[in-house]
């Protein structure tokens, strides 16, 4: 009798370990498709005219990369090439998930973005509305977001006029956004009504100065915006 059992626990072991020699490679296998699949799509976009030595190493690397930061690793490789390892070498291991995030959203738009680790940081500290300020406005953004944060980047995301963008960096650099003070509520404006709010607030810097033009402002911008009110006339 223990005579059959143990012939028959070993029969059982030997039947398992034939389904799991059977799964492992289909398991390897679904893990390496979407990198192959990716490697092949890229020589394809791209022009690359690969060995299939060269298309393998290229889907191992992939593969590697999908493992340390997820499936947008893909997406990014897809939109980018083989530039996308430069890019996550120049950040370094710390920022690379970020990094290949803000590639896969937002593809070669992102390239001034990935290059530069303090930017990477922004985008990481104030989400997607300081990537597309920084992605516009670049230099002229960045100082300005580090000191004033999610609000500055919030004003500069809206902005498609790259000379209103440096008028807000030329009111930041010359004290004047902090002479006029209360920014966080100035730059809110200029986040919900974008261009005509920075040229309005461009042209009449000054005026806004004073604490009660400044107020009536903040209190109800539309009117002056539309030219029913006179902001010069409030002191």
């Amino acid at each position: 009798m223990k005579r059959h059992v143990v012939f028959g626990s070993a029969l059982l072991a030997v039947a398992l370990l034939v389904v799991l020699l059977g799964i492992l490679p289909c398991w390897g296998q679904g893990r390496a498709a979407p990198a192959r699949e990716t490697a092949e799509y890229i020589a394809k976009k791209f022009g690359l005219r690969l060995s299939a030595q060269e298309l393998q190493t290229l889907a191992g690397r992939l593969e590697r990369l999908a493992a340390r930061h997820g499936e947008d690793a893909y997406t990014a490789a897809r939109k980018v090439g083989p530039q996308v390892f430069h890019y996550v070498e120049q950040v370094g291991e710390q920022h690379a998930t970020q990094v290949i995030r803000l590639l896969a959203r937002y593809g070669d738009e992102a390239a001034w973005v990935v290059q530069r680790p303090a930017a990477v940081i922004l985008t990481r500290q104030h989400g997607d509305e300081a990537a597309r300020a920084l992605m516009r406005h670049g230099d002229v953004a960045m100082p300005v977001i580090q000191a004033q944060g999610a609000p500055a980047a919030r004003a500069f995301s809206v902005l498609q006029q790259l000379q209103n963008g440096r008028r807000l960096r030329m009111m930041f650099d010359n004290g004047s956004l902090q002479q006029i003070g209360r920014n966080e509520e100035l730059l809110e404006v200029i986040f919900r009504y974008g261009d005509r709010a920075m040229e309005f607030i461009w042209k009449h810097r000054k005026t806004l100065t004073f604490a009660t033009a400044l107020a009536a402002f903040l209190k109800d911008p539309e009117p002056f915006l539309d030219g029913i009110k006179d902001i010069t006339q409030i002191r």
